[in-house]
């Protein structure tokens, strides 16, 4: 297995991020790259039936200061619910994370 590349491991990853924070509210994105990969140890191409495909997903998560002492998040992971391959083996195709959405309280005491 000398010179093949690793499986699941791509050649180009990439994480940008931007936010806005005022005094009682902020706004985070999130954006992340991960090029293709394949799924078994190997040289060359790439064979379709062992390709995961290249990705971009979007995160965004907020946050609003209700009072002093509570705090409202929310978060959306998967933001535009992107459907993509996360793994192939050892059981076949199986689907990334699908969108989620998230909301919570924070309390300060």
């Amino acid at each position: 297995m000398s010179g093949d590349e690793l499986p699941y491991v791509s050649d180009q990853q990439i994480t940008l991020m931007a936010g806005i924070e005022a005094s009682r509210w902020g706004l985070d994105f999130s954006a992340n790259h991960v090029s293709e990969a394949r799924a078994r140890a190997g040289q060359g191409a790439i064979p379709a039936a062992e390709r995961i495909d290249a990705r971009w997903l979007v995160d965004a998560a907020a946050w609003m200061d209700l009072t002093d002492t509570l705090r409202l998040r929310v978060k959306a992971e998967n933001l535009f619910d992107e459907t993509y391959v996360a793994s192939i083996d050892p059981a076949g195709l199986r689907p990334g994370k699908p969108q989620e959405i998230l909301v919570g309280l924070e309390v300060k005491f």
